[in-house]
């Protein structure tokens, strides 16, 4: 009798591109500044489109060159890179797409987000390696080494600290910090 086994939903699915989405929209629309203060792993996109768009703009803001809709398509042009995202099309339908609308307040929380599903990605895909290689049989040394590896990465990722909530008063916008001793190097 073979056992049929369920087909693996990678997580995030669709919500993860639009995070994705959302966070190249607001880095474009904020600029270089912007960009610099809020590095992304371009691992935690979820699409090969999403990573060479933030390549392009952190690669564009790290040159001091401004950041914005038409110099990212004109660079991407230039690159040869503009058909493989989709387009200068693509570019537009993300910056208008209401999903990935995000506040320059929100942009922390939904990298945070982003990466804790890139995160859980390259997880996944670690655990598929080693539960292939439990089947195959490897020395015991290498499927602890690399069970521990996982493990770690786990462990790293939880231990990162999470960009602040930000909670409204009204009309006044409070970052909240766990620990009082964060709010202080913010200059709350």
């Amino acid at each position: 009798m073979t056992r049929k086994h369920a087909p693996v939903n990678l997580p995030p699915g669709a919500e993860a591109i639009d995070l994705g989405q959302a966070v190249l929209s607001c880095l474009t629309l904020e600029g270089t500044a912007t960009i610099r203060a809020h590095p992304v792993r371009p691992a935690a996109f979820f699409t090969d489109a999403h990573r060479t768009i933030y390549d392009t703009i952190a690669t564009m803001a790290d040159r001091g060159e401004p950041v914005d809709a038409h110099t990212l398509v004109d660079t991407l042009r230039r690159a040869g890179h503009l058909d493989a995202i989709g387009g200068a099309a693509a570019i537009a339908a993300m910056i208008e797409n209401p999903l990935a609308a995000c506040m320059p307040s929100s942009l922390p929380d939904y990298i945070r987000r982003l990466e804790d599903y890139g995160t859980r990605r390259e997880a996944l895909a670690r655990a598929h390696d080693l539960a292939a290689h439990l089947q195959n049989g490897h020395q015991r040394r290498e499927l602890i080494a690399e069970a521990e590896a996982l493990a770690a990465a786990l462990r790293g990722a939880e231990s990162q600290d999470p960009a602040p909530t930000i909670t409204t008063d009204g009309d006044t916008l409070h970052p909240f910090y766990e620990d009082p001793r964060q709010c202080a190097r913010a200059i709350c």
